[in-house]
C-alpha cells in the first residue's frame, strides 16, 4: 500500500518511537530490567496502569515527552511509579536533576491532592516511591553528571544535604 502523500511524515520517529514501544508495560519491563533487575523483577508489570501527566507544564512537552506508571509490587499492596522523561535535546542539561526533582514533587503534590480529594485518613496517607528514568536522545555523548551536588557550589560539610 502507497502511503498517502497528503500525510505529513511522522516527525522526530526517533524520539517518538521511543516513547511508544514504553507505551507497552512489557517493554518498560525490559527497560526497568536494564537498569535493575532485581527491582524489574519484583514488579507486577501485567498490573501497569498508566497514569496522567497533566501536572507536567505544557511548556515543557516542546522539549521532552513523559510516561507515568504506577506498577504494583508481586506482594503486597505497595506499588512504586516509574516516571519515564524522554529528552529531546541537542546537548546534557546540568539542570535535569533539578527538573526531575520538580516532576517528582508534582507527581507526590498530585497524590496528596488524590488522597484530600478521596478523603484518605493520614495513617493510609504514604507516598509512592518514584523510580525516575530519563532516555538522552541527543547525538552528543552525555558526560554532564546528573545530580543536584553537580549545580552546586557547597563546602562538604553541607554536602549530606543535598538531596541525590
Amino acid at each position: 500500500m502507497m502511503p498517502d502523500e497528503s500525510e505529513p511524515p511522522i516527525r522526530e520517529f526517533a524520539d517518538r518511537g521511543v516513547l511508544w514501544l514504553l507505551e507497552s508495560p512489557r517493554n518498560l519491563h525490559d527497560a526497568v530490567r536494564l537498569l535493575s533487575a532485581d527491582i524489574a523483577d519484583r514488579l507486577d508489570f501485567i498490573r501497569a496502569e498508566r497514569q496522567n501527566r497533566s501536572f507536567v507544564p505544557a511548556d515543557l512537552h516542546k522539549q521532552e515527552a513523559d510516561l507515568l506508571y504506577r506498577v504494583p509490587f508481586m506482594s503486597g499492596k505497595r506499588s512504586v511509579w516509574i516516571y519515564v522523561l524522554l529528552e529531546h535535546q541537542s546537548s546534557p542539561d546540568l539542570a535535569m536533576a533539578l527538573r526531575v526533582l520538580t516532576y517528582m514533587v508534582q507527581i507526590w503534590n498530585a497524590q496528596v491532592r488524590g488522597w484530600d480529594d478521596a478523603k484518605t485518613p493520614a495513617s493510609k496517607r504514604k507516598l509512592h516511591p518514584i523510580l525516575p528514568v530519563v532516555f538522552y536522545t541527543g547525538k552528543r555523548k552525555w558526560k554532564t553528571p546528573i545530580g543536584l551536588a553537580a549545580m552546586m557550589e557547597s563546602p562538604s560539610l553541607l554536602e549530606r544535604f543535598i538531596p541525590t
